[in-house]
């Protein structure tokens, strides 16, 4: 057993025996304790003589994520990124950040919104197309009714009349009967219908007045001027009179014929009071001809789309003709 000696600030260690404590020297030997304590060697040690030699235990540092000797837990790590800061799982910020985060996820939803929209548009439209294109087949080829309406205008005006009725002999079943001739008789008008427009001595339909009137460049009008199976542009829903009745003029301006159509019930009665009206291009296109004539049919909507900015601007109307759609009449 080694036995302290010191003489001040420069003391040194002899190794002298200890009497009653012999073998003690190799019975402690460096070791580690049970816990990962490493001790120190009995000859290195330090204290007053007749002392008997203790251990110092040394402990390895704890490890990132250990608990430190005595319970006490390690401290939080605080980490950043940028002007944000992580610290116990707790997030701090400046408040601009917030508002910012707010704003993308707006921008964001209002992104998400437009693109549905958009293709909720397109489906419609590819949708409707479809089911005039299946309609292509359906019945026979059916004319415009401007050129009907042009034809009986004219008749009118240049004052042709009907064939006079021809006379044919007819004989008789006896051999002896004179032979008496015959009239043709003519063929006697039928009763316009409602897709028909009556001829006023003008040629032109014949005028009417009130809520249910269909108003045209030249008044209001009776019957629908519209053939039935063809399919119309509508370029405005739910217009005003006093608007709707301005609007056939204004697009006869520049050479597009149309017409505004009250809306009515199942009655016939005015369907808003006051009346609303819905206004139509009277160029028709037959179902069986409707993908055919697909770039004349562009080329009216863009017609349409330029004479909707002048309406809106220069004459005060409150609809632009924005998304056009066609339509079958059916009446």
């Amino acid at each position: 057993m080694a036995r302290a000696k010191g003489d001040g600030a420069g003391d040194r260690f002899e190794h002298r025996p200890v009497e009653g404590v012999d073998g003690e020297d190799d019975a402690d030997e460096p070791g580690a304790d049970v816990g990962g304590a490493v001790s120190m060697p009995s000859r290195v040690t330090a204290g007053v003589a007749g002392s008997r030699p203790h251990h110092i235990p040394i402990r390895a540092r704890p490890l990132e994520h250990e608990t430190p000797a005595g319970g006490d837990e390690a401290p939080p790590r605080l980490r950043r990124f940028g002007a944000a800061e992580v610290y116990d799982g707790r997030v701090q910020a400046p408040v601009a950040y917030l508002y910012l985060s707010l704003a993308a996820v707006l921008a964001v939803l209002f992104l998400v919104w437009t693109a549905a929209y958009s293709m909720g548009r397109h489906d419609e439209r590819s949708g409707y197309r479809d089911r005039l294109a299946a309609d292509r087949d359906e019945g026979p080829l059916v004319s415009d009714p401007l050129n009907q309406v042009a034809d009986r205008g004219s008749s009118g005006r240049t004052g042709s009349t009907p064939p006079p009725p021809v006379d044919r002999p007819v004989t008789g079943g006896r051999s002896g009967e004179a032979r008496q001739p015959t009239t043709t008789p003519r063929e006697e008008p039928r009763p316009p219908t409602r897709t028909e427009a009556s001829p006023a001595p003008g040629g032109s339909p014949a005028p009417a007045t009130g809520a249910t009137a269909i108003l045209t460049p030249g008044g209001g009008v009776a019957s629908d001027p519209r053939e039935s199976g063809l399919n119309y542009l509508v370029i405005a829903s739910n217009v005003p009179q006093e608007e709707a009745s301005r609007l056939p003029a204004f697009l006869d301006e520049f050479g597009i014929p149309a017409i505004a159509v009250p809306n009515l019930d199942r009655s016939g009665r005015p369907a808003n009071n006051p009346p609303r009206y819905t206004v139509v291009v009277l160029q028709g296109v037959p179902g069986n001809q409707f993908s055919a004539r697909a770039e004349e049919r562009r080329r009216l909507e863009q017609r349409i789309a330029q004479l909707g900015r002048v309406w809106q601007r220069e004459r005060g109307g409150s609809t632009d003709f924005r998304d056009p759609l066609w339509s079958r009449y059916n009446p």
